[in-house]
């Protein structure tokens, strides 16, 4: 299925997460109108018309119904296949690294966390909390071709499940000729709006993403300190779930009849080198089997459609996932599968000697027990 972005979905929480940071005002409404063509001199890239924005964003998540990212698939791209497996998640990656493009090679000297360039965390499984600095990044230009222009943060430790975390670039950064970054025509006129209780714009992208998100990290810009007017680019990303469908499993999970059996001999029947100190036993487990057990490597769990009933009734999603999600995280059984199960348990021999490996090296504590 090919996705098309849609500015009327999915930005409104972010509101949500930062109102209280939002700068209130009497002021009358000032219109978001985007001038003809883009900025010159050296411009933080923003250009939501046309899908070149920082990476990565929620503005990915516009237009999704079931709650899993909804980036935009053409059909001449060669990461098509990719993008539809990110488009099965319901947030990105929390080791991934986030970029944001610059019309020319940045300064790195110029690229510092907490000064010139800023991460909070706003918003945890959905509700908002005080914005919090996090400085948990490796700040720097892209390693790839072209990457002097791109600047990437990258996490030195894995980012928080289900997290919203908001970015702020500010005219501190500056070129490799020293120029000073500006923003980009779409975002600048957003600051220039701002602050204001309503926009008015003849793109209704930009409008979108100024009432959903940019409003608010202008307003967390300036209850910061660091001055909505000094910002060239904003944005905020949710990091993906990545335990809920298996507490769920493993909450489900019963016990089962044992289907162990002694195997009438001990270890050292299986190597003449063990002592023998051990009875082994074999047997079978069945146990639920979620991928497709024909493609299992291409496959994902899929949901239990009932499992979405609750986020539905609660409007936070409209239908089904086709993946497992924090909304719909009951994952369909796709086979019953069997399992080898080969088990050693210590028999009376083993109180009575250790392996002369052991003694010589490693004297056994009081009361351990050594097997073999």
């Amino acid at each position: 299925m090919i996705r098309r972005f849609n500015p009327r979905y999915a930005l409104l929480p972010v509101t949500l997460f930062l109102g209280a940071c939002t700068t209130d005002s009497d002021e009358s409404v000032t219109p978001v109108t985007v001038p003809d063509g883009g900025n010159t001199g050296f411009v933080a890239t923003y250009q939501p018309d046309v899908a070149l924005m920082p990476f990565p964003t929620d503005a990915w998540r516009s237009g999704s119904t079931d709650g899993t990212l909804n980036i935009i698939e053409f059909d001449t791209n060669p990461l098509l296949s990719h993008v539809e497996q990110l488009n099965l998640l319901d947030g990105f990656g929390l080791n991934s690294p986030i970029w944001a493009d610059f019309s020319d090679p940045v300064d790195e000297e110029t690229l510092v966390l907490g000064q010139t360039v800023f991460v909070f965390r706003v918003a945890v499984a959905g509700n908002a909390v005080p914005p919090t600095p996090v400085g948990s990044f490796d700040i720097g230009t892209a390693g790839f071709q072209g990457g002097r222009s791109v600047l990437e943060l990258n996490p030195t430790a894995p980012l928080d499940p289900l997290t919203t975390y908001a970015v702020l670039v500010t005219a501190g950064v500056q070129s490799s000729d020293g120029i000073n970054a500006s923003a980009d025509a779409a975002f600048q006129a957003m600051v220039d709006a701002f602050p204001a209780d309503d926009t008015a714009s003849d793109s209704a992208t930009v409008e979108a993403i100024y009432d959903g998100m940019v409003s608010s990290l202008l307003g967390l810009a300036e209850g910061a300190g660091i001055g909505a007017d000094n910002v060239v680019a904003a944005w905020t990303f949710t990091t993906q779930s990545i335990s809920d469908s298996l507490a769920l499993v493993e909450a489900m999970a019963a016990p089962q009849t044992n289907a162990i059996i002694p195997m009438g001999m001990t270890t050292a029947d299986l190597n003449p080198a063990l002592a023998g100190k051990a009875d082994v036993y074999a047997g079978v487990i069945e146990m639920p089997y979620y991928l497709d057990p024909a493609n299992p490597l291409t496959s994902f769990w899929e949901p239990v459609d009932a499992s979405c009933a609750t986020a539905i009734g609660a409007g936070l999603i409209e239908e089904a996932s086709e993946s497992t999600t924090v909304y719909c995280p009951l994952p369909e059984e796709q086979a019953t599968v069997r399992v080898p199960v080969l088990i050693t348990i210590p028999n009376g021999a083993s109180a009575t000697s250790t392996s002369a490996a052991q003694s010589a090296h490693s004297p056994v504590p009081t009361g351990a027990t050594v097997c073999g």
